[in-house]
């Protein structure tokens, strides 16, 4: 969607019905607890039998992260598979990335500002050179 639609149309087209989560977001900003809960009747799916106190969704979150563990003091099994990439993602020279729209946008600006004032002194420099010198129109001495 490049444009909003103007207000009341999905209210036009559904009879009255207010957009679903248009006044509160449907994603949640408050963080979860990763600790695992200590319900018992199998509410857990099952989770809470494993040794550790960390839920399961965020055991798997981080084991499918990419990990870049070469300068953390752990004794063992360091993971270094992602370090290319997530070098990749640092902003060159810290140059912010809408710097070269700015740039262009003035460009573009300054640009047009030239050409609408060029355009405008031709028209007016050609608006005097036809002038009538017989007392007539121009356009009565050309015909």
């Amino acid at each position: 969607c490049s444009y909003p639609a103007p207000k009341g149309t999905y209210e036009a087209m559904n009879y009255g019905e207010k957009l679903p989560y248009s006044s509160k977001s449907i994603v949640s900003h408050s963080c979860i607890s990763c600790k695992e809960p200590t319900d018992q009747n199998e509410q857990n799916y099952w989770d809470q039998q494993d040794a550790d106190q960390v839920a399961d969704v965020c055991e798997r979150l981080y084991e499918y992260s990419g990990k870049c563990e070469k300068n953390l003091n752990i004794w063992s099994y360091k993971d270094n598979s992602a370090c290319a990439y997530i070098s990749t993602l640092k902003q060159p020279l810290g140059i912010p990335t809408n710097v070269p729209a700015k740039v262009l946008a003035g460009i573009f600006g300054v640009a047009t500002a030239i050409l609408g004032g060029a355009a405008i002194f031709l028209y007016n420099k050609s608006k005097r050179t036809n002038v009538a010198l017989a007392g007539g129109t121009a356009e009565a001495e050309l015909a």
